[in-house]
């Protein structure tokens, strides 16, 4: 029997620092060999949520998982390669009040 797949599938993004921040999630196309990235500004206080990206393989459907959070901000930039466990459906990241990435 094959082992279960360890996938996220979505990302959701709060932003605790005073100013507004940039962040990118990139998401592994497996399907043609490429990232799909989506970039969004998330201003103080407020969250985004980086939705499931689907891929159309033909005759069946399957999800392109989420590798890389990061953040860039006017103190520099940071990222997170998230890990997990089975298949996760969605996790919340903060953007701490000094620009760190932190699952919560």
């Amino acid at each position: 029997m094959a082992p279960a797949p360890n996938r996220l599938d979505s990302v959701n993004v709060q932003n605790s620092m005073s100013v507004p921040v940039n962040v990118t999630v990139v998401f592994d196309n497996h399907k043609d060999k490429v990232e799909l990235q989506e970039e969004h500004e998330i201003s103080p206080g407020c969250n985004y949520h980086f939705q499931e990206k689907i891929l159309d393989m033909g005759s069946w459907t399957a999800i392109a998982p989420v590798k890389k959070v990061s953040v860039v901000h006017g103190n520099g930039s940071h990222y997170l390669e998230p890990s997990v466990s089975g298949v996760t459906k969605k996790i919340d990241v903060n953007v701490t009040s000094d620009g760190q990435l932190a699952i919560v």
